[in-house]
Order: C-alpha cells, then structure tokens, then sequence
C-alpha cells in the first residue's frame, strides 16, 4: 500500500452515524459521496451545531497549507485511527469514498 495516497470506502445507514476514521496518517483528505443522496456530516457526532449537508455526488476537500508546527514536530494533521468527522445517510447506503494524502 502507498502509505502517502490512499483511498477508502465507508458503508453508511440512515441509522447510526459512521465515523470516518484515517487509515494513514494524513494531511489532507476528500471526502466523495457517492450515493444519490445527500449525506449528513458532523465534526461532533453528538452535537447538531456542527452538522453540514453534502448534496448527492458532492465532495468534501481539506486542503490548506502545510502546518509548520506539526511539520516540525513530525505529527501529520490526522493520525492514523483517529476519527475526522462522522457521516449519515439521509437515504440509500452509500458508499463515501475518501481519498487520503500524507
């Protein structure tokens, strides 16, 4: 696996919401809705203040500069196994395809 570009697919319910985890560590990330719904997202799974919509075949893309903190300090914005937002179905399954780059 190229552990500085990686892609993954997350089955999702209209149910419980699915947490997005890195399978890398990661700077950047994209987040593609690949169902033919729209998708709830949130930052926190259990505070509704921090949820968006992404609409059907949306994408969702994290791509700012590097951050010369973490940079200096070895650490990658996400680490691996740790969850960046969480995602909901408002019909359909999915999927919600990530795309993931050191």
């Amino acid at each position: 696996m190229n552990a500085y570009y990686v892609k993954s697919r997350f089955a999702i319910t209209t149910t419980d919401w699915t947490a997005i985890t890195a399978p890398v560590d990661a700077n950047y990330f994209a987040l593609k809705n690949a169902d033919g719904s729209a998708l709830l997202l949130r930052s926190d799974m259990n505070d509704s203040q921090t949820e968006d919509t992404l609409a059907a075949g949306g994408q969702e893309t994290v791509t700012s500069g590097p951050n010369l903190s973490f940079i200096s300090q070895g650490r990658p914005r996400f680490s691996s196994g740790s969850t960046v937002l969480w995602v909901k179905a408002t019909a359909g399954t999915g999927p919600v395809i990530v795309t993931w780059v050191l």
